[in-house]
């Protein structure tokens, strides 16, 4: 008979008919010995390399997609500055990149400067300012 199959520790999956265990992907874990897949790491995590058991928490004020391999959007209640900048810049400089979501705004998870969600009743002069005003009268604001 063959080899029996290897029983894979943390951090590594079965590779189906080959008896052999392969390390997790960037951006997956596996918490269990004698797992037979990797699980995608969750929102607000990640795995910057293979064979992990666990994925990280992103540093404050960052947050994740799910499976991703680096921090590189803004955590709920903060925005992301300049859009354009480099995903290994966010995750080096977070609080360059991650600012506190100015009153009378709504930053959801990823939010930018340009996507800055504006509560009722308030507004804004353009897409490139966080400086928010409150409607004088209903009919300015509709």
């Amino acid at each position: 008979g063959g080899a029996a199959p290897a029983v894979c520790s943390p951090g590594t999956a079965a590779k189906p008919a080959q008896g052999q265990c392969t390390l997790c992907d960037l951006g997956t874990y596996q918490p269990d010995s004698g797992a037979a897949g990797c699980l995608e790491c969750a929102l607000g995590t990640y795995a910057a390399s293979k064979g992990l058991s666990q994925c990280t928490l992103c540093p404050h004020p960052l947050s994740s997609k799910s499976g991703d391999v680096i921090c590189s959007i803004c955590k709920e209640g903060f925005y992301l500055r300049d859009a354009t900048a480099l995903a290994d810049e966010i995750f080096r400089y977070p609080t360059k990149h991650c600012k506190a979501c100015p009153l009378d705004a709504n930053c959801a998870t990823n939010t930018t400067l340009e996507t800055l969600g504006v509560q009722r009743d308030y507004w804004r002069a353009s897409l490139l300012t966080t400086e928010i005003h409150a409607c004088d009268a209903s009919d300015h604001c509709s």
